[in-house]
């Protein structure tokens, strides 16, 4: 319990800098801008640059939580991302990712703390378990004895969050996996993993 208390401390200090910080203009809020980027296949994520760096494959308008309510993710944590997790490296997965038949995002925290004292170095979400699968396979491939472990999860958004997006750590806390139905169960199972 006290861990939980730890963690939900330190994200809302993160949420409270953030919002002290104001918004901040990301040039593809205009959905006629993003489908400038449709042509290429891969281009930069929807993310604040100032917090993420982040790249998108697939359309434009990709079908989140459509339509059962959920996004799949993988989490890829690295021995030393710092060291291991380089821009070069970041971009030669996304390229393997787009050539696998990805459709999805993907995000790296550039907040210090988040990268060093929490997890979740290389974050990758996902419309379909198919898609995820694909990311999965491919980091472990590619990332191979850099990793510490990976692991996946669901962002979710049913009536047990009342309609609204939650992120995966969070629903765990507040709503609990009862909530869950057996074929997101199933892509779960095992939820932590070494590779």
């Amino acid at each position: 319990m006290k861990h939980r208390q730890a963690i939900q401390a330190a994200k809302d200090k993160i949420q409270n800098e953030l919002a002290q910080q104001g918004p901040t203009a990301s040039p593809w809020t205009n959905p006629q801008d993003r489908n400038l980027l449709a042509p290429f296949g891969m281009y930069p994520g929807f993310y604040d640059p100032q917090f993420y760096s982040s790249y998108q494959i697939g359309p434009v308008q990709m079908p989140w939580y459509r339509p059962q309510g959920y996004v799949y993710k993988v989490f890829f944590e690295f021995k030393s991302p710092q060291t291991d997790l380089t821009p070069e490296r970041y971009e030669e997965f996304s390229e393997r990712l787009k050539k696998a038949g990805f459709e999805g995002d993907s995000k790296i925290p550039m907040m210090a703390g988040w990268a060093r004292f929490l997890w979740n170095d290389l974050i990758v979400h996902a419309p379909n378990a198919q898609s995820a699968t694909i990311a999965e396979r491919v980091g472990l491939s590619y990332f191979g004895s850099l990793l510490s472990s990976y692991s996946r999860g669901v962002d979710v958004m049913t009536q047990a969050t009342g309609d609204k997006p939650m992120d995966w750590p969070d629903f765990l806390c507040a709503v609990g996996p009862d909530a869950l139905p057996a074929n997101i169960v199933g892509y779960l199972h095992p939820i932590s993993r070494r590779p």
